[in-house]
């Protein structure tokens, strides 16, 4: 009988930043102008791209 190999690795989470100024979140080292779309995500967005449980949210550096 053969069994079936599962990775038992955690999957890495997509990590964006937290922003107090616009509420919304920017990918890490975004150290630009709130206004711009290309780096401003919603949850909506995020949750579309990557999954409900796929992101991850930090406030540190926005």
């Amino acid at each position: 009988m053969k069994f079936a190999m599962h990775s038992t690795r955690t999957p890495k989470l997509a990590e964006v930043i937290d922003c107090g100024c616009c509420n919304h979140f920017h990918p890490p080292g975004f150290d630009g102008d709130c206004r711009d779309g290309n780096n401003r995500l919603s949850a909506d967005q995020l949750d579309a791209q990557y999954g409900p449980g796929g992101w991850i949210a930090s406030n540190e550096g926005g």
